[in-house]
């Protein structure tokens, strides 16, 4: 089970851009909306949190999820788990 309780809007704000941008470079992002988010997991055993990245197109979604909180991310990070397949 996943929330999005307890978030930090004003301290997340400048590192989900700063993640947005390494996705922006990593992949080819046109026509997608390039969506950010870090999840708090509540089921046993899951990591206590997640950055998800997701690119939205028209009947299409593609997503990779770093198991880490959103100011542990690192533009390596976002490279790698870009360069390889879903």
């Amino acid at each position: 089970m996943f929330s999005f309780g307890n978030a930090k809007p004003k301290a997340n704000k400048e590192t989900v851009s700063t993640i947005k941008g390494w996705v922006n470079a990593a992949v080819n992002t046109t026509g997608a909306v390039v969506m950010v988010t870090e999840l708090k997991c509540t089921d046993a055993g899951c990591p206590p949190l997640d950055t998800v990245m997701a690119l939205l197109r028209e009947g299409e979604t593609d997503k990779r999820v770093l198991h880490c909180a959103l100011t542990e991310v690192t533009e390596a990070e976002v490279k790698r788990v870009w360069s390889q397949p879903p």
